[in-house]
This record gives structure tokens, C-alpha cells and sequence, in this order.
């Protein structure tokens, strides 16, 4: 899995960098709009970023100079609590102090939307160390479209047996506009969902992604799903209507489909 590592350097004591990793008050300063931290080895690490709940635990806290958590997300099967390492490791530097993080054991897509949050974030660390206000974070961490479509595929990708309904239903338009190579075009989630389900059970292993893109209100996706009788390829075109999917347009061949024994 990618790592991401890069340096800042901050105008402000070793001591006084290190509190603002440890020090809940300090913490959402420049990072969170509210923190739980227990700074020991073992202790808690829990941020709320602009929705997302960051959740992890400190493995290694030796003041002044080195800091360890784990870091993963509710809600987010290929990244969840405790599943990737940063590090940020401090350095006097004349007067101030140079910051060195490495985020460990990212998983795509979230390698890339990570390194943008962390440029954002480590930046106003800079400025809050340095006893100056970053202001209002008005960093957004995904789209519209791109939170929706996670979330879609988070409910069922792995398989039946991760297969969460309830999520759907709440994430989906009730009067989802949908399209498909075999159901044609058709309205209704409850109608969509029970569609979705019989494909999954023939599901043989969690699909593969081999690419995501989204803007603010639509996405596509295409990857790779294993089938009874071998692998093919789908694509699938969302539109995001706020927090919802209200469309969604699939596109396969229907009659390998057939021949693979996709229900």
C-alpha cells in the first residue's frame, strides 16, 4: 500500500509542536472539530474531521521528539480504525521545529485524498504552533458524489455477507432512476435494491476497483467481479442529488453475463 511522508518546518519549540498532537484543546486548533486523546501507548485517538470520524489508538508518545497512532475511519471498509500508522517525528531546527509525518499502509483511493488533507491540515499546525489563527478549515476531504458512491460500495462489495440493506435504502432516492443492460430502465430503490442483492450473492470474491472518479454531484466507477463462471468487467454512472444517489446507469455485456451464471 502507498505511504505518504513529507516535512514542514514551523516556527515554534519542539515542546510546545508536540502538545498540539497530544493536547485534545490543542488538537482541534488546526485539525477537528472535536478530539478524544489519551496521549500514552494504548490510549485513545479519536478526531471528527468535517464528518469523517478519525479513530485510531497512540502506540508511541516520547516527548518531544516522536509521535505514533494508528488511523483508520468509521464506515470505511478499506480503511477502517486503526488500520494505517502515522508517524510525525520532530527535529529542532535553529529556533523552531521541523515536522516529519509518514501515513503508513494506505489503501487507494484514500492514498490520494489523504496527501491533500494532510498538505491542508499540516499547514495550519504551522500557523496554530506558531500562536497565529489558520481560521475557518474550509478543506472538504470528498465530494458529494465521491462520499455517496463509497458508501454505495461499502454496502455490498465485499459480498453477501456484508450486504447491508439498510444502508442502501437510506443512501439511495426512493424514486432512483436506474438503467441496466437486462432490467432495462426501471424506478424505485426498493425494486434496484433487491436487484443488487441477487448479484452480490453470486459473487464469488469482493469485486476489484480499478478506478473511481467523481465531481460534486456525479461519479462512475468501473471494476472487476468474479462470477460462477469467471471475471468481468462492469461500469457503473452515478448522479448524486445532495446526499443521495437519485441515478445510476450500469453497463456490462449482458450476454457473458449470462454465460458466467450472473443471477
Amino acid at each position: 500500500m502507498p505511504d505518504y511522508t513529507t516535512s514542514i518546518d514551523i516556527d515554534a519549540p519542539r515542546d510546545v509542536v508536540f502538545d498540539h498532537l497530544v493536547d485534545a484543546r490543542l488538537m482541534v486548533t488546526w485539525m477537528g472539530e472535536h478530539a478524544q486523546l489519551q496521549a500514552r501507548p494504548g490510549g485513545e485517538f479519536a478526531v471528527d474531521v468535517q464528518g469523517y470520524l478519525v479513530r485510531g489508538e497512540y502506540l508511541e508518545v516520547e516527548r518531544p521528539h516522536r509521535v505514533v497512532v494508528t488511523w483508520g475511519m468509521e464506515g470505511a471498509p478499506r480503511l477502517p480504525p486503526g488500520a494505517s500508522r502515522v508517524t510525525f517525528t520532530l527535529t529542532e531546527v535553529g529556533g523552531g521545529t521541523r515536522l516529519h509525518l509518514e501515513h503508513a499502509n494506505l489503501p487507494e483511493p484514500h492514498a490520494a485524498r489523504h496527501a491533500a488533507g494532510w498538505a491542508n491540515y499540516l499547514d495550519r499546525l504551522r500557523q496554530a504552533a506558531a500562536g497565529e489563527d489558520p481560521g475557518p478549515d474550509t478543506f472538504e476531504p470528498a465530494s458529494p458524489a465521491r462520499r455517496a458512491i463509497d458508501s454505495y460500495y461499502a454496502s455490498w462489495r465485499t459480498g453477501i455477507d456484508g450486504f447491508d440493506g439498510s444502508r442502501l435504502e437510506a443512501l439511495l432516492a426512493t424514486d432512483l432512476d436506474f438503467e441496466g443492460p437486462i432490467a432495462g430502465h426501471r424506478v424505485g430503490a426498493a425494486g434496484f435494491i433487491g436487484g443488487l442483492r441477487r448479484f452480490v450473492e453470486g459473487l464469488q470474491e469482493p469485486i476489484a476497483m480499478l478506478e473511481e472518479v467523481a465531481g460534486n454531484s456525479s461519479g462512475a466507477a468501473l471494476y472487476d467481479a468474479v462470477l460462477p463462471g469467471g471475471s468481468m468487467r462492469f461500469a457503473e454512472f452515478f448522479r448524486v442529488d445532495g446526499d443521495r444517489i437519485a441515478s445510476l446507469k450500469l453497463v456490462y455485456d449482458a450476454a457473458r453475463y449470462v454465460e458466467l451464471g450472473g443471477r
